[in-house]
């Protein structure tokens, strides 16, 4: 592991930069947020943050960081931190509240442990927007979770409530 080495890390640099390169990511991207209600636009993160990249999160992440051929980061490395930026306030609070309900409706599910997981690796990668499998991985886990809600279930013939006799009905 990185922490029980003394070798150099990427770029030449200790073990660890990798880290530090990603908290400085995560600061950058937060800053724009807030400074950008309207959000960046869906799938420009790769595009615009070249122009708002700390100079030090791109020495740590490339050592021929002043090329501008360098390679630079599709994604922030954190799915809500990239909806924030992409979409905005007003999409971040759409998405929130989205997720709120998802969060609801699996509650009892068997596919609630499978969501969890998929959340908090959402925070430390970007699973939903790089790779099209776990998004409909994470939509098929969603949708079974709302179909096995307690009350979800198709009644059986046999639970279904008939009239006593001698009752009439409306």
């Amino acid at each position: 592991p990185a922490w029980n080495t003394l070798e150099e890390g990427e770029a030449g640099e200790a073990p660890l930069s990798t880290m530090k390169g990603r908290a400085l990511l995560y600061q950058a991207g937060l800053t724009h947020f807030f400074q950008n209600p309207r959000g960046i636009g869906l799938g420009r993160f790769e595009r615009d943050y070249p122009h708002w990249r700390p100079a030090e999160e791109a020495r740590l992440s490339h050592g021929d960081w002043k090329n501008s051929a360098t390679r630079r980061p599709k994604t922030p490395h954190n799915e809500w931190l990239l909806f924030g930026l992409e979409t905005g306030w007003l999409g971040f609070l759409c998405i929130t509240m989205g997720l709120i309900q998802i969060g609801r409706s699996a509650r009892r599910s068997w596919a609630a442990p499978a969501l969890i997981v998929l959340f908090l690796h959402s925070l430390v990668r970007s699973p939903l927007s790089d790779n099209g499998v776990t998004l409909a991985l994470g939509a098929f886990l969603w949708a079974a979770a709302c179909a096995s809600r307690p009350g979800n279930s198709p009644a059986k013939p046999s639970e279904t409530k008939q009239p006593r006799p001698g009752r009439k009905t409306f």
